[in-house]
């Protein structure tokens, strides 16, 4: 989690481990929908990328 930018992280942190909707991290975080979107997109690629290298643990 520390290779994203905070305001990703924090996005990411409010959608999948407080379950917030896209609408409502907008709201609390004063982003835009649109903006709450590209930075979770953006955290996602970023994580599988950086977890693409181990992906072959998980199948041996």
């Amino acid at each position: 989690m520390r290779i994203l930018k905070a305001d990703e992280r924090w996005v990411l942190i409010l959608w999948c481990y407080e379950d917030l909707s896209y609408n409502e991290i907008a709201v609390y975080t004063g982003f835009t929908l649109s903006n709450v979107k590209i930075k979770l997109h953006r955290a996602k690629q970023q994580l599988k990328q950086e977890l693409e290298p181990f992906k072959n643990h998980f199948y041996e």
